[in-house]
């Protein structure tokens, strides 16, 4: 893990973005949790259904996120985001 948050902390700082996305796939436990310690926050889930357009839901909206589970779509992708602090 040492050489994934070198790796970070390089994009963090070589980019002049304000804000960073990562697209995880939800059985990635341990990239999430990787994501999670470095300062990221969750705020989407990405759920598809074969024919349909996909939806992105934030994680508080957990009655539409049972609603497309119970309804056939899978989650595809959990998408985090990073802010760097404003000086």
């Amino acid at each position: 893990m040492k050489i994934q948050k070198k790796a970070l902390e390089e994009v963090i700082t070589k980019f002049t973005r304000k804000k960073c996305f990562v697209n995880l796939n939800p059985r990635n436990k341990k990239m999430i949790n990787f994501y999670k310690k470095n300062g990221f926050k969750l705020i989407y889930f990405t759920f598809e259904l074969e024919g349909k357009k996909d939806e992105n839901l934030e994680p508080h909206d957990k009655g539409k996120i049972n609603f497309y589970k119970k309804n056939g779509y899978r989650m595809t992708q959990h998408i985090y985001m990073f802010e760097k602090n404003q000086k």
